[in-house]
C-alpha cells in the first residue's frame, strides 16, 4: 500500500462522500491510509467521514478555525506515512486505476499531476474549466517534452490533484504558510529551484465538482492576484503596471489562438481581468506607502 490520501474539507462539505467512495471504488488497494483535515468546517463532517465503510486506515483531523489551505495540507502531510503521498479536495472524484497509472509514473518521477476536469452548474465552473484547460495546453506547447504517459517538463503547476515521493516534501519543505493562496506558485518555484521534474498525465483524470457563480469566481481571482503580487514580493521581483496590462490581454489573444474556442473568451477576459486588477491594487497600494514614507522622510 503505497499512497497516503490527504483530503481538505471546507467549502463543500456535502461532498466528501462522493469523494470518498471515488477513492473506495478506485484504489485497488493502493491506499494505506486517508488523512481528511477539516479546516475549520462543521463538526458533523466527522460523523459523515466515520460512517463511510472503507477499506483502508482513516485519520480524522479538524482544525478549529480556518487555517488556509497550506496549513491544511501541511497538518495531511505531516501525518502522512506511505511513500507516496496525493493532495485532494472535498469536492474532487477519481477514475478507474487512478493510483495505478499514478505509481507506476512515480517510479520514474518525483511528481505526477492530474488532468482535472471542472464540471457543475452555471458558468462559473465553464470558467474555472477554460482557464485550467488553456494553462496545460499553453504549458506542453511551450515546455513540456512529450513521452508515452505525458508531458515532462521543470515548471509544470502541480499541486491540488498531484501526487508526489514523499521525499519531496522532505528536500523542500512545505507550503508556505504565509501565502493565503499562491501556494502552489510558490511550491513549484521551490520545485524549480531543486531541479525537480514533474509529469502532467492527460490520462490521470480528475473530476472537481463547483457550484460557484462567475461572481464568486471574479471575487476569488482578484484575491489570487493579491496574493500572487505578495509571492513575488517575497521573491523580489518587480511590478510594472503596464506589463500587467499587457500581459493581461496577451492571455485572453494567447487563448483564442491556442484553443480556438471563441466562446469562452468574455469569461476568460473577466477571470484574467479580474486577476490582473488584484495585482494593480497590491502595486498601487504599495506605490502609495512609498511615497508616504518619502514624504516623512523629507519632513
Amino acid at each position: 500500500m503505497m499512497f497516503s490520501v490527504v483530503i481538505l474539507v471546507h467549502r463543500l462539505p456535502t461532498k466528501i462522500a462522493d469523494c470518498l467512495r471515488s477513492l473506495s471504488e478506485h484504489s485497488g488497494n493502493l491506499i494505506r491510509e486517508v488523512i481528511v483535515v477539516n479546516d475549520g468546517g462543521p463538526e458533523e463532517i466527522q460523523t459523515m467521514v466515520e460512517k463511510f465503510q472503507n477499506p483502508w486506515s482513516l485519520k480524522y483531523i479538524r482544525n478549529a478555525k480556518n487555517l488556509g489551505v497550506s496549513a491544511a495540507r501541511n497538518t495531511g502531510v505531516k501525518n502522512a506515512t506511505a511513500p507516496y503521498i496525493s493532495i485532494f479536495a472535498e469536492n474532487y472524484t477519481i477514475q478507474p486505476n487512478h493510483f495505478q497509472m499514478a505509481a507506476n509514473l512515480l517510479e520514474k518521477h518525483p511528481v505526477v499531476a492530474s488532468n482535472v476536469v471542472t464540471k457543475g452548474p452555471g458558468i462559473g465552473p465553464k470558467a474555472i474549466n477554460a482557464n485550467y484547460q488553456f494553462v496545460i495546453k499553453e504549458w506542453t506547447l511551450t515546455h513540456g517534452n512529450a513521452e508515452p504517459h505525458g508531458f515532462i517538463g521543470v515548471n509544470f503547476p502541480a499541486g491540488a490533484a498531484s501526487s508526489f515521493r514523499a521525499e519531496v516534501f522532505e528536500e523542500i519543505g512545505l507550503f508556505d504558510e504565509n501565502l493565503k493562496s499562491s501556494e502552489d506558485t510558490d511550491f513549484n518555484r521551490r520545485m524549480d529551484d531543486a531541479g525537480i521534474r514533474r509529469i502532467y498525465a492527460p490520462d490521470i483524470l480528475v473530476t472537481r465538482w463547483e457550484n460557484e457563480t462567475i461572481f464568486s469566481v471574479v471575487k476569488k481571482q482578484f484575491g489570487y492576484g493579491r496574493s500572487l503580487f505578495n509571492f513575488r514580493e517575497k521573491n523580489k521581483e518587480q511590478h510594472y503596471i503596464r506589463y500587467e496590462i499587457k500581459h493581461g490581454l496577451y492571455i485572453v489573444k494567447r487563448f483564442a489562438q491556442v484553443t480556438k474556442k471563441y466562446h469562452v473568451l468574455p469569461l476568460m477576459f473577466i477571470t484574467h481581468f479580474s486577476l490582473r486588477m488584484g495585482i494593480l491594487v497590491g502595486i498601487i497600494k504599495k506605490r502609495l506607502k512609498s511615497n508616504r514614507s518619502k514624504k516623512s522622510i523629507t519632513k
